[in-house]
């Protein structure tokens, strides 16, 4: 995707909807991102946008910041993984994952939603 997130540490057709359960990015993982969207509905159009092309992702991604639909931080800050919401191949072939997130100090109440590519293996 365009750099939305990164892994920081692990603690215990196309457009492919498969809501499996990755076992990749579990519970509780931590994630540092740049970029949150504040609806399942915003990160599924983002998600759209990203298996056409990166750039029309770029321009999707700053129109949705521009209208407060997504947050984007000065530097990247860590969350907690809550769910991994589904899986899907983007336009250049990567497996990529929309995780539901939490602030790192609550389980209760989510965040928001992101893009993380697969992890690499370890």
């Amino acid at each position: 995707m365009l750099g939305f997130s990164s892994s920081v540490e692990s603690s215990n057709n196309k457009y492919m909807l498969a809501q499996s359960k990755s076992i990749n990015w579990k519970k509780n993982d931590i994630i540092a991102s740049f970029i949150v969207c504040l609806s399942e509905e915003t990160i599924l159009e983002v998600a759209r946008q990203d298996t056409i092309s990166l750039n029309n992702t770029t321009a999707f991604v700053r129109a949705m910041i521009n209208e407060g639909r997504c947050i984007s931080f000065a530097k990247p800050l860590n969350f907690k993984v809550d769910e991994v919401i589904l899986e899907y191949i983007d336009s250049l072939d990567n497996l990529s994952l929309i995780l539901r997130i939490n602030h790192l100090h609550s389980d209760s109440n989510p965040f928001g939603f992101l893009i993380a590519e697969q992890k690499p293996s370890t």
